[in-house]
């Protein structure tokens, strides 16, 4: 493979021991919540070479998952916590940030109970302020290379991708801020730029979540 890790190489002796993964359940639940108290979009959501503002909202029904698709171009400004019952498909050099005005150094979310596929020069950004990301998590437990939970594919820079029990696929020349999954796999040229100070980011659920505002941090 031609996986680049800066810094040099260590010969590991021994099998890495796995580790609880940083964020819980309930945590992910309570994010949920929040983009359910922002209203119920019962049709899949798309938007194609247009601007739009999103969030909080819950998009479909756990009997009735339904997609959130932003591609060819489009641009997407998240206004508060994003919940998806079904898939996310991010591409074509869309564009999603977080609103500066609503989150400014805090960062967002955006979760999926399906799969998510970052493709094709698609954009994931916070509010551009220093500290602030998009935090994407799918809950979805494939662990299927061929369908992954989450595929972060040609440059979808500038997200943490998260998943709880799915497999975490990292493509053809794909870069993200940071990688946490159940499973990982990854493919020639992805690179992953930790930055310091991530394992702080604090997480605001936009408008109306005064007080659901959680630290987090990564275990050792």
């Amino acid at each position: 493979s031609n996986c680049d890790v800066t810094g040099g190489t260590n010969v590991q002796t021994q099998e890495i021991q796995p580790v609880d993964l940083p964020i819980s359940a309930n945590q992910i639940t309570e994010w949920k919540q929040a983009a359910t108290a922002g209203g119920i979009n019962p049709n899949d959501v798309t938007y194609n070479s247009t601007s739009a503002s999103l969030g909080p909202i819950q998009i479909g029904t756990s009997s009735q998952p339904k997609n959130l698709t932003i591609t060819n171009g489009a641009y997407l400004k998240v206004t508060g916590t994003i919940y998806v019952t079904g898939n996310i498909i991010f591409s074509n050099n869309s564009i999603i940030e977080l609103d500066n005005d609503i989150y400014g150094s805090l960062s967002g979310i955006i979760v999926a109970d399906g799969r998510v596929a970052a493709n094709n020069n698609s954009i994931l950004r916070g509010s551009g302020e220093e500290g602030s990301y998009i935090l994407i998590i799918s809950t979805n437990s494939s662990l299927d290379a061929g369908a992954p939970a989450i595929t972060v594919g040609n440059n979808a820079e500038g997200a943490i991708f998260y998943t709880t029990s799915g497999l975490i696929y990292l493509s053809n020349n794909m870069k993200a801020r940071e990688i946490i999954g159940y499973k990982i796999k990854i493919n020639n040229n992805a690179e992953v730029e930790y930055e310091s100070g991530l394992e702080n980011a604090l997480f605001s659920n936009g408008p109306g979540g005064s007080g659901i505002i959680s630290e987090w941090k990564e275990i050792e």
